[in-house]
């Protein structure tokens, strides 16, 4: 700017110079001066007269003024205040052709623009609030939209009770984000269904267990009491009654093995075990059985497992016992140890009526039997029904797998470990 007034006012001089007196171009300065001065204010010095077009020219202070007067033709920054302003402005020198000098200074307060700033300020934090609002609004109506999916499978949810675990929450409607999460929760749901079924199923059939020795018992023993009856027909009673009790006692280790082996009570102790060594032990403990069945306990291959040998040794027993008490008569049992790189199997095999196949998945499961009734086949099956259940949860316990399979050939039940 200072150079476009530089450039005028030359101009202007020279135009007028030439044939005005000294009133007469102060007079024409004065009038050119406003032209310069909307925001800014502007005083020319000129023969020691003053044109100005500013109501701040008297507060200039007389240094400043001195200062202008000297200067050369040269921009001069200065700054001073008046009042509660600051004021700012920059001192110039313009020279004619004829040799005439114009000082002056451009300035202005910087009120203006502090005022400016304060309003800047005041537009932006409104601005801002009106931003925060609508961005308020927006994420309450976004996050409301979110969360109307979960609260449907809140409502779900606390309809499902024991009863009804067979509820599955619906993925209509479900953000793809939440699939994931609501069939993480059905497959739960399917889980927990499956497990209450069996915990339902296992106390209704230890009911039965417990239920019929008991009333078998009390019935006896009511009926015994009722008359006199000679010494060995309650010697007779009460060993029938130890029977049962007995078997009793048994069921209730059995189940206490089971509750203690799933939660890892058992499988602390680890040694190298010789499985042929176990089985051939086995073998002499079931020689006399087998005889009486003429039965041939047979033992193919060799291995070696780090486990526990009780809980090994009672796993093998329960299979072979099961075999004896299923096997024909004059057949062979056989059990066969493939040991492999990373694997060890070991299988136990009887020739005897084949397992229908609608029953083999639930026959490691406690107190199962092919028999609806429940009854057993013989006073010589004293089975607690827990045994298939028992070897299972010895071979999880080892990380290991079983599995069965029958045909019109025989029953064979694999147990396969891992030798890491």
């Amino acid at each position: 700017m200072i150079c476009q007034i530089k450039s005028d006012l030359l101009q202007l001089i020279q135009q007028e110079i030439s044939y005005t007196t000294a009133d007469e171009l102060m007079t024409v300065l004065n009038k050119q001066i406003a032209r310069y001065t909307s925001t800014s204010d502007l005083v020319i010095y000129y023969n020691q007269a003053e044109f100005s077009h500013s109501k701040n020219a008297s507060s200039i202070p007389a240094n400043i003024q001195k200062d202008i007067q000297q200067t050369q033709d040269i921009s001069m920054l200065l700054e001073w205040k008046n009042d509660a302003h600051t004021l700012r402005g920059v001192a110039f020198t313009v020279t004619t052709l004829d040799k005439i000098a114009l000082r002056g200074i451009l300035f202005s307060s910087t009120g203006h623009h502090l005022l400016f700033m304060q309003n800047i300020k005041i537009s932006f934090v409104i601005f801002v609030l009106i931003l925060s609002g609508i961005g308020s609004i927006l994420g309450y109506l976004s996050v409301r939209s979110t969360l109307k999916p979960l609260q449907k499978v809140q409502a779900l949810a606390n309809k499902i009770t024991g009863e009804k675990l067979n509820l599955r929450l619906e993925l209509t409607d479900i953000p793809i984000e939440l699939q994931s999460v609501v069939e993480g929760i059905n497959q739960m749901l399917a889980k927990l269904n499956d497990e209450f079924q069996r915990l339902s199923a296992f106390s209704s059939d230890l009911a039965h267990e417990f239920r019929t020795p008991i009333n078998n018992m009390l019935t006896q023993t009511q009926v015994t009491l009722s008359q006199k009856r000679e010494n060995k027909q309650y010697i007779d009673i009460l060993s029938s009654n130890a029977e049962e009790l007995e078997r009793l006692a048994r069921t209730i280790s059995d189940m206490l093995f089971l509750a203690k082996n799933e939660n890892g009570q058992y499988i602390k102790e680890k040694q190298l075990v010789n499985l042929s060594q176990e089985i051939t032990a086995l073998f002499a403990f079931f020689e006399f059985v087998a005889e009486e069945k003429q039965v041939k306990l047979l033992l193919k291959g060799s291995g070696e497992l780090y486990g526990n040998a009780l809980m090994l040794r009672r796993a093998i027993s329960n299979l072979l016992s099961n075999a004896l008490q299923y096997a024909n008569r004059q057949s062979d049992i056989v059990v066969e140890i493939q040991e492999q790189e990373q694997q060890l199997i070991l299988s136990v095999y009887n020739q005897g009526e084949t397992i229908p196949a609608e029953d083999l998945p639930h026959l490691f499961n406690r107190f199962y039997r092919v028999e609806k009734s429940r009854t057993r086949q013989s006073a010589k099956d004293n089975g607690t029904g827990l045994g298939l259940a028992i070897t299972k949860s010895i071979v999880n316990a080892h990380n290991g797998e079983v599995s069965i399979i029958s045909d019109k050939t025989g029953t064979k039940i694999t147990m396969s470990f891992c030798k890491a």
